[in-house]
């Protein structure tokens, strides 16, 4: 996080500085700062999300290690330590933000970006800045892709579920912090949709379409990251359903031989405990929460998206 904000700190100001220093030399009268300077800020919030994704992993180190059903407890944390860093190898962000440059570049000679800049050198300035900072931004879909490795190999640890934990301590945790990862990836692409319709030129629609696409990949990158650990968590439901159900059996067999008092409460305690095991929850995150980021959040930007593609048509 120290370092990702540190570059914010020194490398945005330089990339502004440069900038009024050519304003004022050509004397430029429109600069058009707006949407400079918000692509600037989409960078930062990327780099600002992969640092604290990083450090929140590394908090996370001690809960999702618990998780994990082996004697050797050094192992797990080593193996943990090691897909961290592999997640958030720099060599490996700086290739493939390297290769997203080219994407950048293609896209900003598609839409013709910065063609309403009469400067040709403030042109070429702006053009080069955002090649560099977009490409860093675009170093997050190396740690992203490999979070969702990591969760996928995590479901395979053969995981200790505890239900009853605090959510902090529990498999929801995870849940959670990956619903922040993923509310982060939205932000970031509603952010850049709103710039491309500031921008005083006409965006061809493909490329509204490839936000669109972008955006519903989010939603289903929130799904595939945990169907995994979803399949451990409802099949240790399963197992404990049916532990109980089949001593309800034997409970309701002999309830019904000798309908007493004391055989009704057996059966009652049994139907009670089943009832509490059958509303655990199969998805490591709030129901509720899900429900709040569907309408409050997907709804309302995938409507707003809709209605830029139309206003652009």
């Amino acid at each position: 996080m120290t370092k990702a904000l540190r570059w914010i700190a020194f490398g945005i100001p330089i990339m502004i500085g440069g900038r009024c220093l050519i304003i004022w030399i050509h004397r430029i009268e429109e600069p058009a700062w707006i949407t400079f300077l918000l692509w600037l800020f989409i960078s930062s919030l990327a780099l600002i999300e992969i640092a604290w994704s990083r450090s929140r992993f590394q908090k996370l180190e001690q809960v999702i290690c618990s998780f994990i059903r082996q004697p050797e407890k050094a192992v797990v944390h080593r193996w943990y330590l090691r897909s961290v860093d592999q997640m958030y190898n720099l060599r490996k962000s700086a290739v493939t933000g390297s290769l997203f440059s080219l994407l950048v570049a293609g896209i900003l000679w598609y839409t013709q970006w910065n063609s309403w800049e009469d400067d040709a050198l403030l042109r070429w300035y702006d053009n080069i800045v955002i090649i560099c900072v977009m490409s860093m931004a675009a170093a997050s879909q190396w740690p992203f892709a490999n979070i969702s490795i990591f969760v996928s190999r995590l479901a395979r640890k053969n995981l200790s579920i505890n239900f009853y934990a605090h959510h902090h301590d529990n498999l929801m945790s995870v849940g959670s912090f990956l619903m922040k990862i993923d509310l982060g990836g939205v932000l970031l692409t509603f952010l850049v949709g709103l710039n491309l319709y500031l921008a005083p030129t006409l965006i061809p629609m493909t490329v509204y379409i490839v936000l669109l696409i972008v955006f519903i990949w989010a939603i289903i990158w929130f799904f595939l990251t945990q169907y995994n650990v979803h399949l451990c968590m409802m099949n240790e439901k399963r197992d404990k359903l049916n532990t109980i159900s089949k001593r309800m059996m034997v409970a309701l067999e002999i309830l019904l031989k000798e309908p007493d008092e004391v055989n009704m409460a057996t059966f009652d305690r049994m139907k009670k405990t089943f009832d509490e095991v059958a509303v655990l929850p199969e998805w490591p995150f709030n129901t509720q929460n899900l429900v709040t980021l569907l309408t409050g959040i997907i709804v309302p930007i995938t409507l707003t998206l809709l209605q830029l593609l139309m206003v652009k048509k």
